[in-house]
């Protein structure tokens, strides 16, 4: 009987055991797998920027088979050739010019900056404000846009990265069914159907960001070089260009774009920059009433907030390509979490977007 009894606790023991090896064993993996991922983020975070390209030529191809029906590989290629195209006849019609204005406006910026802290040094309040941004700058080297690991800071880093994001989304524009096939074919049969249908709202929403993106980016660029020219600023054109690219950025990027803008006029004439201040104020207040809610409500659906908090977060853990990513990586995760966790785990119905009809 004790033989019994013993030889049964030796089994549970074992069995106990091996529960447990297997525990630790899993846990380990995830963590291995969680510092892969993490050394491997700026790699990831190029492949991402690829196949959000990928997206913006596909649909863009699909817009343009509606108009005339040839083949899919056709429509990319014009598609290429007309982005190819308009961006030629930028270069060429207004390039010269914006270049000139950049070259200006890489002189003229330190200066400007050196007369705001002439500025501030002549206010006892400016004085304080100064000091305490000195002492910040002292302890602690953060910047949003200043923790890039990737080798951007080199032309051949630039050129090698650029040359990754543009293979990826080609290749995924020309066929992105094998890729597709190839993603679903790793979940179960069961959930294949469901994997595909967030695919599409994510293709779809993408899509419709991108797009509205780059509208509001052109409208801010706009108006911004028009009421600069108004105003007699120097280097309209290449401070509205900044301030459109900005614009990519949501809600954050209209007023790290129109900080330039602003320290040019400050450093010509103080009361310049109030009056390209308030330009900035109504420039971005038109383009988020009118352009950005049409957006959001289309496309993502997300809340202000949390983009602000996301943008902030991917700046400082990944630097600009964080930055300029955050926004449609945000989508996809907040996509997948309404319809993996919200609505298939927790059973809530929720109403659909406009992206996903």
């Amino acid at each position: 009987m004790d033989e019994q009894h013993g030889s049964g606790m030796s089994s549970r023991n074992a069995y106990v055991g091996a529960v447990a090896a297997g525990w630790v064993t899993t846990a380990l993996v995830l963590v291995g797998v969680a510092l892969a991922i993490w050394q491997l983020t700026y790699v990831l975070l190029l492949v991402f920027a690829g196949v959000l390209l990928a997206v913006v030529l596909r649909h863009a191809a699909e817009l343009l088979r509606r108009m005339v029906p040839i083949p899919m590989t056709l429509a990319l290629l014009l598609t290429l050739v007309i982005g190819v195209g308009f961006f030629v006849l930028f270069v060429t019609g207004i390039g010269s010019r914006v270049a000139e204005q950049l070259g200006t406006l890489r002189e003229t910026l330190p200066k400007a900056i050196e007369s705001l802290e002439a500025f501030l040094a002549s206010n006892e309040w400016g004085s304080f404000l100064l000091d305490r941004f000195r002492e910040r700058s002292d302890q602690s080297d953060w910047n949003i846009f200043g923790t890039i690991t990737g080798t951007v800071s080199t032309l051949f880093g630039v050129f090698a990265n650029l040359l990754i994001v543009l293979s990826v989304a080609a290749f995924l524009a020309v066929n992105p069914a094998l890729y597709r096939r190839g993603l679903l074919l790793l979940l179960p049969a069961a959930r294949q159907e469901r994997a595909a249908r967030f695919l599409d709202v994510v293709g779809r929403g993408l899509w419709r960001w991108s797009a509205g993106q780059l509208l509001a980016m052109a409208v801010v660029a706009a108006m911004m070089t028009a009421g600069l020219w108004l105003i007699e600023v120097p280097q309209p054109l290449a401070l509205g260009l900044i301030a459109g690219v900005a614009n990519f950025i949501p809600y954050l990027g209209p007023y790290i774009g129109g900080a330039p803008a602003v320290l040019v006029a400050f450093s010509d004439n103080p009361v310049s920059a109030i009056w390209v201040a308030l330009l900035t104020v109504i420039v971005q207040n038109v383009e988020g009433n009118l352009i950005t809610p049409n957006i959001q409500q289309r496309a993502t659906s997300l809340p202000p907030a949390l983009i602000i908090v996301t943008v902030v977060a991917f700046g400082v853990l990944f630097g600009l390509l964080g930055v300029l990513l955050a926004t449609p990586i945000l989508f996809v995760i907040f996509t997948a979490i309404r319809m993996f966790y919200v609505e298939d785990r927790l059973g809530h119905r929720v109403e659909p977007d406009e992206a996903e009809r």
